[in-house]
């Protein structure tokens, strides 16, 4: 990536400190937050002794490597209990090709909808529905044997038309 900019005084560099240490926090403050809702539900263990994946096994199985950007892991509008909605979203690539992606936690209620999932499912595809040049939504489903990775896969064209294929 090109730089840009000019390189910060020392003066500047000594007034962002506070700034910068204050930004720090927060950031560990939504990681831990972030991690807590991974740690929602059953064990990863017990859903692979099933056969199964769990959507955050998914997402390192089929996203490339340093390209997964979650986007509402902390949406709880509802205030469930769990603080989850139970819906894992973000945007990656996918063999090159940037998608917006959303996958169900098989952890909690083996993925069944609870308070609140709904509107993140809507902020997710519409989402995916604005970003013309990606024209792909792909969705992970957590059932079935961890051999069968399903993926479906939308793509818009301008027109609002849709072809739907499913990988397997």
């Amino acid at each position: 990536m090109q730089e840009f900019g000019k390189e910060l005084k020392k003066g500047e560099l000594k007034r962002t400190e506070d700034n910068v240490s204050l930004f720090n926090e927060a950031e560990k403050e939504i990681q831990e937050e972030c991690e807590k809702v991974k740690l929602v539900g059953l064990p990863e263990e017990k859903i692979n002794a099933r056969g199964q994946m769990t959507v955050w096994q998914r997402l390192e199985y089929l996203v490339d490597p340093g390209t997964w950007s979650p986007l509402h892991t902390l949406f709880n509008p509802e205030d469930n209990e769990e603080g989850t909605t139970n819906v894992i979203d973000g945007i990656g690539r996918i063999s090159g090709r940037w998608a917006v992606i959303i996958g169900f936690d098989n952890k909690l209620m083996a993925g069944a909808w609870i308070p609140g999932q709904a509107d993140n499912v809507l902020r997710t595809t519409d989402l995916a529905k604005r970003q013309e040049r990606w024209k792909t939504l792909k969705k992970l489903t957590t059932r079935g044997p961890v051999a069968s990775l399903e993926v479906e896969l939308k793509a818009w064209d301008r027109s609002g038309e849709r072809e739907t294929k499913e990988l397997h």
